[in-house]
């Protein structure tokens, strides 16, 4: 039943990979890719501790537990477990940063060194050293994995099978990122999704379990300096070989130099550097930072990436919801140049009877609501506002720069409707400008352009032009609650 688990993985996999959903791997970003790798790093590391310092703890996926287990067996450190693995370890960094020595195979000379020592000076005896034993040889035979399935338990593997395989993606697309940004190369998702298929649809005829990509392993590739997957190619011909032929000389190999391999590759990747950039740059992507860091720490590896790309939608989300919205116009009529302005300015410059708009957002369900409030503020208090009273018209035009709208959803259309209909009930005529393509089309799918066919300008002039004719009443005429309006 495991081994059918693992086909039926790869066969979901194989279905995200030709379908093309390679590009939800965007939607993964940066900081939880950097915050992730961080807390991954942490995880590795310590769970190493147990081989380097000779003491026995459990695995586990998440800090406290391995802290716990550490803090409690760390009085039975074997000291020459302990030294064996600190000197391996150190001889790896001091080679790595060497740029003279780089080119000598350092991790295979201590390989060969450890099982030497190891064997001739029985260390695994007098020093209890704890060494790796007895590997079993050669291959298991091909099995099939639908023997003895019925409909009914297939059907029930379909959801697990389905949970199993969004792990393998999360997992895989998490480290693939990883290292493709420390390489300066491009994720292929899609190509990732079908490679991890064919992995398990294949392992699972012989005995596999359902596999991902190997944080652990792909920082050791990546530490030796591996440039291609060529590097796969010729580990997994010399795994094979190894299997089949040199099984029984590892016998020997201490653990600790393990671990020595491992914490060499992990301890650059704790990203702190991202950590000064994201708090220079943009504090909200430092909390995602945390979350994803946070997250994989405590709670594992799949709960901490859920949990950091929730975070990430929550803040776009949030973002978008309090847009910058500014009041823009010409101070020099001869000049073409729009600037910011505020109520006060608006009443001096060139044309004060238009008060143009700008939202730096797309008008969706999330932000409408304030920005809704916003116009309708911004036009009570100009309205009310002494310097506006003393003008030789009440002529007042809400111009919309949509010069950032890339989009208007549904929600974002019915509040625009509202608007509409609120800027006529306070005397003051609504239109757009700087619209595109799609914008036009929304207001025309939705009816409000039927309903007010001139709402939509195509330049500045035609509003200026405009605002000499249209006649709105003053104040005192039209006898408006002005405080029903300051929402």
């Amino acid at each position: 039943m495991v081994f059918l688990i693992t086909l039926m993985s790869g066969i979901f996999l194989f279905i995200l990979g030709i379908t093309q959903v390679g590009y939800l791997a965007n939607l993964i970003s940066h900081p939880v890719i950097s915050g992730f790798t961080s807390a991954a790093a942490f995880l590795i590391g310590f769970s190493q501790l147990k081989h380097l310092f000779g003491i026995s703890m459990p695995r586990d996926s998440t800090i406290i537990p391995l802290v716990k287990h550490f803090v409690n067996n760390v009085e039975d450190t074997n000291g020459w477990c302990l030294l064996m693995g600190l000197i391996g370890t150190t001889i790896i960094i001091l080679f790595k940063v060497s740029k003279k020595t780089k080119w000598i195979p350092v991790p295979l000379f201590l390989v060969v060194v450890s099982i030497l020592l190891t064997k001739y000076l029985k260390l695994d005896e007098i020093a209890h050293i704890k060494i790796v034993g007895t590997i079993p040889k050669g291959f298991l035979p091909p099995i099939n994995p639908l023997n003895n399935i019925s409909e009914s338990k297939l059907l029930k593997l379909i959801p697990v099978s389905i949970q199993i395989s969004l792990v393998i993606v999360m997992e895989s697309v998490s480290i693939g990122k990883t290292f493709a940004a420390k390489s300066g190369y491009t994720l292929q998702a899609t190509m990732e999704f079908i490679a991890l298929s064919l992995s398990n649809i294949v392992g699972s005829f012989f005995g596999s379990y359902a596999c991902a990509g190997s944080f652990t392993r792909t920082a050791v590739n990546h530490n030796s300096g591996a440039k291609s997957p060529l590097s796969n190619l010729i580990s997994g011909i010399l795994v094979m070989f190894t299997i089949l032929v040199l099984t029984p000389l590892f016998y020997f190999l201490p653990y600790t130099i393990l671990a020595a391999f491992v914490l060499s590759a992990v301890y650059k990747l704790f990203d702190y550097q991202e950590i000064i950039f994201l708090w220079r740059v943009k504090k909200r992507d430092l909390i995602v930072w945390l979350s994803a860091f946070l997250g994989t720490l405590f709670l594992g590896i799949e709960l901490g990436i859920l949990i950091s790309i929730a975070m990430s939608f929550f803040i776009v989300v949030v973002a978008s919801s309090f847009p910058t919205i500014s009041i823009i116009g010409k101070t020099d009529p001869e000049d073409n140049k729009f600037v910011k302005l505020d109520l006060v300015e608006l009443a001096k410059s060139a044309h004060p009877n238009i008060m143009i708009i700008l939202i730096e957002e797309s008008i969706s369900y999330a932000n409408i609501h304030v920005f809704k409030e916003k116009c309708l503020r911004y036009l009570v208090k100009y309205k009310r506002s002494q310097r506006y009273k003393t003008m030789d018209s009440s002529n007042l035009i809400l111009l919309i720069d949509a010069t950032h709208i890339n989009e208007v959803d549904s929600t974002g259309m019915h509040g625009l409707k509202e608007l509409y209909g609120l800027c006529d009930e306070l005397g003051v005529s609504m239109y757009m400008m700087n619209y595109n393509k799609d914008v036009r089309k929304s207001f025309e799918k939705s009816g409000l352009l039927k309903l007010h066919p001139s709402m939509l300008v195509e330049r500045f002039e035609e509003v200026a032009e405009l605002c000499g004719e249209i006649l709105l009443g003053n104040i005192e005429e039209r006898n408006i609650n002005w405080k029903a309006y300051l929402l």
